[in-house]
């Protein structure tokens, strides 16, 4: 083992220093924290015949949306990448953060599948650190929990300690802030009692065609939106159609139309405000 020279140790000294600084700063403490994990990664990533396409398809998705999320989401939402975890935190506890927490999670989740690719996790509240290579977690505990135990479709489970924070705007769906930033209907009890994340409204382009909130004009009757989001929606089914060329279990099969028919549930609730045909983009269910 190589010994540092005087100037390599001060550097890593200080280095050293910092890092206790920044526990002294941020210490262990309540966070909110989502993670997605990617179903089917390990096969997927296993590289043969010294072909590298698919673990640097992988990285693309996880580069893309990290942009994407920081572009548009404030910075104390933070977020790093664990193999085929995608983690979303923030140390401030607050109605805005998680919904800003629930967009980033579901910008991966629909990265993911654009390319393909299915996902599931879960959204806590619990004592968090984090800070480079130093993950302390309870949180990332539970989340790990939950989507392993609870979720087993590809969904988004959100844990009754987030629900309590965000309870009287899923009720009332009161306007957050200058946005116009809803939760309602955002998080809502899936068929067997838990709360999961809607697929697709974390998308500007989807919830605000449904829902017309965020500051976006009206959607009804203007033929450019509709085709916006028939464009998008056209891109999941695309998504979703690659996502069937993969699998070939049962259980995948069943996973694979939880979700199809969580697509054909937003089509459905379009076609109310849309006066263009979209019977050509709903899904039948893989037999």
């Amino acid at each position: 083992m190589r010994v540092k020279n005087m100037a390599e140790t001060q550097i890593f000294f200080e280095e050293w220093v910092n890092s206790k600084n920044k526990y002294d700063e941020r210490k262990y403490t309540d966070a909110i924290l989502g993670i997605v994990d990617i179903l089917g990664f390990s096969q997927f990533v296993k590289i043969k015949n010294d072909d590298s396409t698919a673990p640097k398809k992988i990285i693309e998705i996880i580069n893309d949306s990290i942009f994407i999320n920081k572009l548009g989401l404030p910075e104390n939402i933070k977020y790093k990448m664990l193999s085929d975890t995608f983690i979303v935190y923030s140390d401030e506890i607050t109605v805005d953060n998680v919904y800003y927490v629930i967009c980033a999670l579901e910008n991966f989740r629909i990265q993911l599948l654009e390319n393909g690719f299915l996902c599931r996790g879960a959204l806590v509240r619990n004592k968090n650190y984090i800070n480079n290579d130093i993950i302390v977690s309870e949180a990332l505990i539970d989340a790990y929990r939950i989507e392993s135990n609870i979720a087993k479709y590809p969904r988004i489970i959100v844990d009754m300690d987030i629900i309590k924070i965000i309870k009287p705007q899923m009720d009332s769906g009161k306007v957050l802030d200058d946005n116009k930033i809803i939760i309602k209907k955002r998080v809502i009890k899936d068929f067997d009692g838990e709360y999961i994340i809607m697929p697709f409204v974390g998308i500007a382009d989807i919830a605000a065609f449904l829902y017309k909130d965020f500051h976006y004009f009206s959607y009804r009757n203007d033929p450019e939106n509709e085709e916006l989001f028939i464009n998008t929606m056209s891109k999941f089914k695309r998504g979703l159609e690659s996502c069937a060329e993969r699998i070939s279990t049962r259980d995948c099969i069943n996973k694979l139309n939880y979700f199809i028919n969580s697509y054909n549930k937003i089509l459905k609730d379009a076609g109310q405000l849309l006066n263009a045909s979209i019977k050509e983009l709903y899904m039948n269910n893989i037999t």
